[in-house]
């Protein structure tokens, strides 16, 4: 099992990247003819300087730039449409704030995301490495302008951070523009946050017109049900811990319920996992006396985990009907203990000394794990794991450690 994750972990770029992901879209050309097909769209950070499109599911896919396509799109999603325009180099991370305001500029040819369009103004966005900015476009203009704001060290007061939102004051002459001078709209205009929301918001009232976006849920829950295989073993300085010692598995049931949030739900490549998961364990570890050794000695216990896990998914292979996936993981263990027993039995005389409680196992530890599963008709998933061997005491001479290997079945509810 180690392997097999190990195995995927190092093929998972290639897989990634050769994953087509392809979405009924259209191309527009630079002599304005639309061109309808499939775009194959990808979970971006930032916006893309390409895409790569497709007239018929039966053809390659072919990559398009700026000089033969001047929009695109993929229908009910997203889209884009290219300009040249001015790109603020000011940095916004805490890390590289410039003493003073940075106004630093470029030109660039870009695609910008459309956000929000309509007959008088229209609203883009624009991520690159250094940050997120927004583009507002006055009809019948045809460059959109840069909305500025500048996030810096103040240079007469070290340790201060200083935000100059510039932004507002276009937006308030864009206002004027279209309304005139209105000081109650003003005063509104003063409070916007350089955020998706509070812009299209203005967009969409300077447009008196409401654009209602189908939502699509970015969490789903689910619960499940699997079985754990588990093994618990000595290591250290022990006899329970020598090769000759004999580890039973045990292989019980285990519940789980928990909820995930997808980066993009129109894709579902990547998601993030909150898991509570519910196990058991019976450890019986036996070493048989010898002549070196006149006792044979057995340790049993049954351990109740209740876990918090989360984790990060990345589906690999993703089409209608099914997806494939791989994750990794930490879990937040809370274990209790029964039946605790240890015993030392004389081979000849046959006789037992029986002590309870004489291992005294830890109440809280942390486990990795790691998992690949299948998820097929968008709402079961089958999964198998393995949570890699963790001491659930802490000795300085020896240990009690727990391995599992799990298969498990989910359910999902919301968010296909």
């Amino acid at each position: 099992m180690k392997r097999f994750l190990l195995y995927f972990l190092l093929s998972l770029p290639v897989m990634a990247h050769a994953q087509i992901n392809l979405k009924k879209g259209y191309i527009v050309k630079p002599s304005g003819d639309t061109v309808r097909g499939y775009i194959d769209y990808r979970e971006r950070g930032e916006n893309p300087e390409q895409v790569r499109f497709t007239k018929s599911l039966d053809e390659k896919t072919l990559s398009h730039g700026f000089e033969d396509c001047s929009a695109f799109g993929i229908d009910g999603i997203v889209s884009y449409e290219g300009y040249v325009v001015s790109v603020s180099q000011s940095q916004e991370s805490l890390s590289y704030l410039s003493k003073g305001v940075d106004t630093t500029s470029k030109r660039d040819t870009v695609f910008l995301e459309v956000m929000s369009a309509g007959d008088k103004i229209s609203l883009y966005k624009y991520r690159d490495k250094i940050k997120t900015r927004f583009y507002i476009r006055e009809h019948p203009n045809s460059v959109p302008q840069e909305l500025i704001r500048h996030v810096f060290l103040n240079p007469d007061k070290d340790g201060s951070m200083v935000t100059l939102d510039r932004f507002r004051l276009q937006l308030i002459n864009v206002n004027r523009n279209f309304n005139g001078s209105n000081g109650s709209d003003e005063a509104g205009i003063n409070r916007l946050r350089y955020t998706d929301s509070d812009l299209i918001r203005f967009v969409e009232k300077i447009n008196q017109v409401k654009h209602v976006k189908q939502r699509v849920s970015k969490t789903r829950f689910f619960v499940g049900a699997g079985l754990n295989v588990s093994h618990a073993s000595y290591s250290g300085q022990t006899r329970l811990a020598e090769a000759d010692a004999v580890s039973k598995t045990s292989s019980l049931p285990t519940f789980s319920a928990g909820i995930d949030y997808l980066a993009n739900p129109s894709i579902g490549k990547m998601v993030y996992r909150l898991e509570l998961n519910y196990s058991s364990t019976n450890g019986d570890i036996f070493r048989e006396g010898d002549g070196s050794y006149s006792y044979s000695l057995r340790h049993q216990f049954k351990q109740l985990n209740l876990s918090v896990i989360p984790q990060i998914l990345y589906h690999f292979y993703a089409k209608e009907k099914m997806k494939v996936f791989i994750s990794a993981g930490v879990g937040l263990n809370f274990p209790s203990y029964k039946n605790n027993q240890s015993s030392a039995t004389h081979i000849i005389r046959n006789e037992s000394d029986v002590y309870m409680d004489q291992v005294v196992f830890e109440d809280f530890y942390y486990s990795f794990q790691g998992k690949g599963g299948v998820v097929f008709s968008k709402r079961f998933e089958l999964s198998a794991g393995y949570i890699f061997n963790t001491a659930i005491t802490n000795y300085s001479y020896y240990n009690v450690n727990i391995n599992r290997i799990t298969l498990g079945l989910n359910y999902f509810f919301g968010a296909k």
